[in-house]
């Protein structure tokens, strides 16, 4: 199949359920950072610690496996649709918007959040946390709110 070519609809929702899980997994493991140093303050059980580290290096691997068949997959666009997430199937165009909706809804909701913490007290608990700790968990929290809707919606196509 040439790149300039559209792709056939099944090729294309094979490259967004790959593209969906591997944003799903970045997500967890950027925002296991944060949940690690949430559970080191609470419990110095090193047990907690190897679950997380464990955790960590299987969503690596899962990372690994779903970077290459998604990259596989973007060789088959031609390149602005890869680019720009243009699908030529209605559905799977949808499909994307919705979770890019999702993504920036959340995000702007969380940062949101994070500017008025100041009034609650948030900010005398949160006082710990790197700013590179807080953007990496923001940053977990918009590729996972993108993934779940768009692995849902692929999932009530499929029924």
């Amino acid at each position: 199949m040439s790149p300039n070519n559209s792709p056939n609809p099944h090729t294309e929702q094979d490259y967004l359920l790959s593209s969906a899980v591997l944003s799903l997994s970045i997500g967890f493991i950027l925002t296991l950072n944060f949940w690690s140093w949430l559970l080191a303050d609470v419990s110095t059980n090193s047990t907690i610690t190897t679950i997380v580290q464990f955790a960590v290096f299987a969503l690596f691997i899962v990372t690994l496996v779903y970077l290459s068949r998604t990259s596989r997959g973007a060789f088959t666009f031609n390149r602005r649709a890869f680019w720009l997430g243009q699908f030529s199937d209605e559905f799977l165009n949808h499909i994307n918007r919705k979770g890019y909706q999702y993504a920036f809804n959340v995000t702007c909701f969380v940062l949101i959040l994070l500017m008025l913490s100041d009034f609650g007290g948030f900010a005398e608990a949160m006082a710990g946390v790197s700013a590179s700790t807080l953007a990496k968990s923001i940053l977990g929290v918009m590729f996972i709110s993108y993934a779940l809707p768009v692995l849902f919606l692929l999932r009530a196509e499929d029924e």
